[in-house]
């Protein structure tokens, strides 16, 4: 029972701290203007995005991605989405028929 243990072992689980990376050579999605930044270094640290310019002024210390002919866009996207094809009715009569027919 957690009540009987020593105060000094009962250790609260922590998450570590988020990793920072650099993402290099990357073409960005500027929603907000409709258009694509290229050739740009990303860092983002502590889960938010730091830097966002060239790489000669950019840091080096952190894990490096070439994005060498990708594309980043920034914010949050839902991207789950079923896509099927729905076959068309010449009239709407037939839809409302029996699938057997």
């Amino acid at each position: 029972m957690a009540q009987n243990l020593p105060s000094s072992d009962i250790k609260p689980w922590t998450r570590p701290a988020p990793k920072g990376y650099k993402f290099t050579n990357a073409h960005i999605v500027d929603v907000a203007s409709g258009t694509i930044i290229e050739n740009q270094t990303l860092i983002a640290t502590d889960g938010k995005i730091t830097y966002l310019g060239q790489e000669s002024s950019a840091p080096t210390e952190l894990e490096t991605v070439d994005c060498q002919g990708k594309y980043l866009s920034l914010g949050l996207f839902d991207v789950y989405i079923h896509l099927y094809a729905i076959l068309g009715f010449s009239d709407l009569s037939k839809a409302f028929e029996n699938l057997n027919n």
